[in-house]
């Protein structure tokens, strides 16, 4: 490795940093580089040819090497101009290398270009929390491997050091203090919080999200640049060698990006965490997966043993195969005796972690892989749960078994729920989970195939002769607004056009929105959506009490079928007008899924019509086929949406 004299500039070569001159230390500096990019080692070569030495380097370097002089070193690294990263074999010796040496140093100096000298770091507001350096994927091990970090800020002054302002960069980083502070080791942290850490930061390359934390998990692999993703399974491969931690499995727990919830039914031991309706991969995509998997823990497989109440548990045994990674988990079927949902067949997978939290034991949701035998599988969704092991050793008459599917079923429509009276039992049991994504994704295919087609054929739960499923597109005419605007009602709508379209791709995040309202400022409010997980057509409905003329918010009751409360409808969130009495976009509402969801879902409506009733109103919902419904089949089928407001006494 390269080191750079602070009083001349030159750059000399040394094996290793125990090669430095007897008594003699280095320096080391973090940064973040310059978005018009920083002095390399070639040009720092060319300068010290030249003669010019530091007087024509960088202003980075200069005052670096300025400052580290001053505190008495007379050698610092760099690693813009220390490396040669011309050469393939230095530059991935150097990233392999890189935690070991900011370890080493004798300090490390954080230079935070975008923070002045003049504030409070610990205010809430500081500049310093909110340095681009907190956000980057490098910085993360230069902050935790120096023994002494210090931190200086814009105008080369220090503002503090790592132990000093422990609990403010905890706050900002997430890094336990005790990490900070030495007094706690990072092998004593979990795989899965340490992932965490590093899912809102960023790098250059996509690459360098998994290379910037081999030093984290002491791990080492080649560098492949051009690589992109599959550099983090990489990762991921070498932890699963080197690191006994099956939290490593639980990421995604809430859901993609975060969309997903925790749902606790009263009463009830087993906590189900929501996830997207997709077959997924072992293995996590990116470090953001684990945005959410901080409090998990590894826990022994002799504590594992014992919560579950087995006679006993092999060590997992993990192998690489072209059939998927195998392993010995306690594995357990989830009940169900209906032959005809075979094909959704599910197992627990129990790990040897817990959410700290609650200190539940949690467990994969494993499905067979499609066309091969029965120890193959992929992981299913909801991707993991956390599971109170009372639960498999109780005669309750819902088992496990039963919340489990019911919970499946009703995420994905499904009425009729299937005959379970067993206690799940674990057992160990050599698996193959499959870990490529590619396959993954041809599993997920296969999946959406065979819902749609039980979707398109079965009666018991699509009475209408009109699928109203994703893809479609719906169109509220002219001739509709026109009819509600001669009974005194104004119109007013959260969408431009007439033309509503909703797909696959945004299924989760569509909702069109309608207000009508009448001369004594009645309001009622129509709303469009889709299932996020069946992709069926969803309609509500919802009224409001008379408003005041300086009435920004009314508070809406909800609508009524057959002067019943319709309990769909309270899944809806409320109303919000602007000052001008327009529609705004209503807060997103994340419970799509409540046990009477299918109640909204237009495919149940008879006929495809809904009334909802309140007081001496009835708003009368339908929709049927507008056109020939051909035409592009990715944009789907193309339906009416009527909308009209009577009196109970039948006058419009």
């Amino acid at each position: 490795m390269f080191f750079l004299r602070t009083d001349d500039g030159t750059l000399h070569r040394f094996a290793d940093p125990r090669a430095l001159p007897k008594g003699e230390h280095y320096a080391i500096l973090s940064h973040v580089w310059a978005k018009d990019g920083e002095q390399t080692f070639q040009e720092l070569e060319a300068l010290i040819a030249s003669g010019a030495g530091l007087a024509n380097a960088s202003a980075k370097i200069r005052e670096f090497c300025r400052f580290a002089k001053g505190e008495g070193y007379h050698w610092v690294w760099i690693d813009s101009c220390c490396i040669d990263k011309t050469s393939s074999a230095e530059l991935s010796e150097a990233i392999n290398a890189m935690f070991a040496w900011y370890a080493d140093a004798h300090v490390c100096y954080a230079y935070l270009a975008d923070v002045p000298d003049d504030e409070d770091p610990c205010e809430p507001r500081s500049r310093f929390r909110r340095s681009r350096w907190f956000t980057r994927g490098w910085t993360l091990q230069e902050l935790i491997a120096p023994r002494s970090l210090i931190f200086l800020s814009q105008r080369w002054t220090i503002i503090g050091t790592k132990a000093g302002l422990a609990d403010t960069i905890e706050q900002v980083t997430g890094v336990d203090r005790d990490v900070l502070t030495l007094k706690k080791a990072l092998h004593d942290v979990s795989v899965a919080r340490r992932m965490s850490w590093a899912a809102d930061r960023q790098t250059t390359r996509l690459e360098d999200e998994a290379y910037s934390l081999m030093g984290i998990f002491g791990v080492y692999m080649p560098t492949i640049y051009g690589e992109g993703s599959n550099a983090f399974i990489r990762l991921q491969e070498e932890i699963l060698r080197h690191i006994p931690d099956q939290s490593l499995f639980v990421w995604e727990l809430n859901g993609i990006g975060g969309s997903g919830s925790l749902k606790e039914k009263p009463g009830n031991p087993l906590l189900l965490l929501r996830g997207p309706r997709r077959t997924q991969s072992l293995f996590a995509q990116r470090p953001r997966d684990f945005r959410h998997s901080a409090r998990v823990r590894p826990i022994s497989y002799r504590t594992l043993k014992d919560r579950l109440g087995v006679a006993d548990i092999a060590l997992p045994g993990y192998a690489l195969t072209s059939h998927g990674v195998s392993a010995q988990l306690p594995v357990a079927t989830i009940p169900n005796d209906d032959p005809s949902y075979e094909d959704y067949l599910k197992y627990l997978a129990f790990l040897a972690c817990e959410d700290t939290d609650v200190g539940l034991l949690l467990a994969l949701v494993l499905q067979p892989s499609p066309g091969t035998n029965m120890h193959q599988f992929h992981v299913a969704f909801p991707r993991v749960i956390r599971i109170d092991p009372a639960m498999l050793h109780t005669t309750h008459e819902e088992t496990i078994g039963q919340q489990l599917w019911s919970f499946l079923y009703r995420m994905l429509g499904w009425e009729a729920l299937p005959s379970v009276q067993h206690l799940l039992r674990p057992r160990v049991t050599h698996v193959y989970i499959n870990a490529d994504n590619k396959a993954m994704r041809r599993a997920c295919d296969v999946f959406e195939r065979k819902m749609r087609a039980m979707y398109s054929s079965s009666s018991q739960w699509r009475p209408s002769p009109a699928p109203f499923f994703l893809p479609l597109r719906v169109v509220f005419p002219p001739w509709v607004a026109a009819r509600l605007r001669k009974t005194g009602l104004s119109v007013h709508c959260n969408y431009a056009g007439r033309e509503l379209l909703f797909d696959w791709r945004r299924r989760g995040a569509q909702r069109y929105s309608m207000v009508l309202r009448d001369a004594r400022g009645e309001a009622v409010q129509l709303w469009l959506d889709v299932c996020a997980l069946s992709g069926a057509l969803r309609a509500f409905v919802a009224f409001g009490e008379p408003l005041a003329e300086d009435s920004a918010q009314p508070q809406l009751e909800r609508g009524q079928e057959g002067r019943e409360p319709d309990a769909c409808c309270r899944a809806g969130s409320k109303l919000a007008l602007d000052g001008n009495g327009e529609a705004g976009v209503e807060e997103q509402n994340t419970d799509y899924h409540t046990p009477t969801c299918e109640g909204a879902q237009v495919h149940c409506w008879k006929e495809g019509r809904k009334d909802f009733w309140h007081a001496d109103r009835v708003v009368r919902v339908s929709f049927f086929p507008w056109g020939s419904n051909e035409g592009d089949e990715s944009q789907g089928r193309m339906y009416c949406w009527k909308v009209e407001v009577v009196s109970t006494d039948g006058t419009g």
